[in-house]
């Protein structure tokens, strides 16, 4: 498990939508690959509000098999999460192995001292490593207070990597049927396994969510945001049908291919016609853009939103 440069600005720049503060909880001891002075001038830059660790605050690398090495000089994940405005973090984790404050396994029922307990929940790169996700999502919201903020990040297209890849309208499906609100989206390129980045950054909407996937032939993984009403009343609602495909505004209308002219035929013909290794080359705004408006015309796509 592991939070990437990348992930750091993409929680900066969803900060004042979906702040973390309170008290926090990070599912899994998270690998963090960034140093204090990198993780502070990501915030700053995109305008997090400074804040100060307290004195003797522990800021070091918990990760026991990168002691002695380069990344010996990361930081943690709970300097992350205080310096977004955390008043208290807890680790939780399935072994003791990384030194988590305490064990949690997503595959059970949490035990009821944990509810109700988070104001803010981050699960980073952990779900896809967990068989049992419908208990799993249960369990986070059961954690997390009303008016708490959600954060997962997992693959979408990684290939064996942990048992599943996560695609958006799980998130979206699972959490609107149970009465979240407020979601955001944001998908990452894979950058060829490079965890040092650059990757692209792509902001959705929930009618993107769907068919988000069309379009970025790279896309690696999803980051999701949510928020649970004050006035939540607790739902476990299991009875879930992927919405893209149950309905009128779903995948079944707007993936209908079109009946096309005579020049978006030879267009299609053109780009499928190249060799892989010079399609992927080419760059998402005509290459992804190209293939939507032949196959899927009426879908909306991702925005760019960065490099990082």
């Amino acid at each position: 498990m592991g939070i990437l440069k990348t992930h750091l600005h993409i929680l900066a720049m969803e900060h004042k939508n979906h702040p973390i503060r309170g008290k926090v909880l990070v599912i899994s001891q998270q690998a963090v690959y960034a140093t204090l002075d990198e993780t502070a001038s990501i915030y700053k830059r995109h305008g997090v509000p400074a804040k100060s660790l307290p004195e003797g605050f522990d800021a070091k690398n918990k990760i026991p098999i990168w002691k002695g090495t380069t990344r010996d000089n990361f930081t943690n994940c709970k300097t992350l999460m205080t310096l977004l405005g955390a008043e208290e973090v807890q680790v939780c984790d399935v072994s003791e192995y990384e030194g988590p404050d305490f064990l949690l396994n997503l595959n059970r029922p949490v035990n009821p001292r944990h509810h109700h307990m988070f104001d803010a929940i981050i699960c980073f790169a952990t779900l896809e490593h967990t068989f049992d996700v419908p208990q799993a999502l249960e369990n986070l919201n059961l954690m997390l207070k009303k008016g708490g903020v959600l954060a997962c990040m997992t693959p979408v297209a990684m290939m064996n990597h942990g048992f599943y890849s996560i695609h958006p309208t799980l998130y979206l499906d699972y959490f609107k049927a149970n009465g979240f609100k407020d979601f955001s989206f944001y998908l990452m390129n894979d950058n060829g396994g490079n965890c040092r980045g650059p990757h692209d950054v792509f902001r959705l909407n929930e009618k993107m969510a769907g068919t988000a996937l069309c379009h970025l032939a790279k896309a690696s993984e999803v980051v999701f945001f949510a928020r649970k009403p004050h006035d939540y009343v607790f739902s476990n609602n299991r009875d879930i049908v992927q919405s893209e495909y149950t309905s009128d505004s779903g995948w079944a209308s707007g993936g209908k291919e079109e009946s096309g002219t005579k020049s978006n035929s030879r267009m299609k013909k053109m780009f499928w016609s190249l060799p892989p290794s010079v399609r992927n080359r080419i760059p998402y705004d005509s290459a992804a853009e190209l293939y939507a408006k032949l196959k899927h015309p009426g879908l909306a796509r991702p925005i760019r939103i960065g490099r990082f």
